[in-house]
């Protein structure tokens, strides 16, 4: 603090657990549950039987189901980032 600096200039604002409600988790968890749901909603209604079937008969063939695994786990990765 400089001799010229009033005690005010020198007040720091940062968030504390004070500032904070304790409910951030909802937001997080929310962001979270929202696909997982649909997810499991889909799959109850038989979309993942409907989605094999799709990539079965389209261009790729059997040769596509390769590529699931991947799309599924960058969707799994979407959710969780």
């Amino acid at each position: 603090m400089s001799p010229t600096a009033s005690p005010a200039d020198s007040t720091i604002t940062s968030t504390t657990d004070e500032d904070q409600n304790g409910m951030e988790w909802l937001v997080s968890f929310t962001a979270a549950m929202i696909p997982i749901s649909s997810f499991g909603y889909a799959h109850s209604r038989g979309l993942t039987g409907y989605m094999v079937n799709a990539v079965v008969k389209s261009p790729l063939g059997v040769y596509g189901l390769l590529a699931l695994p991947f799309v599924t786990l960058g969707m799994e990765k979407c959710i969780y980032d």
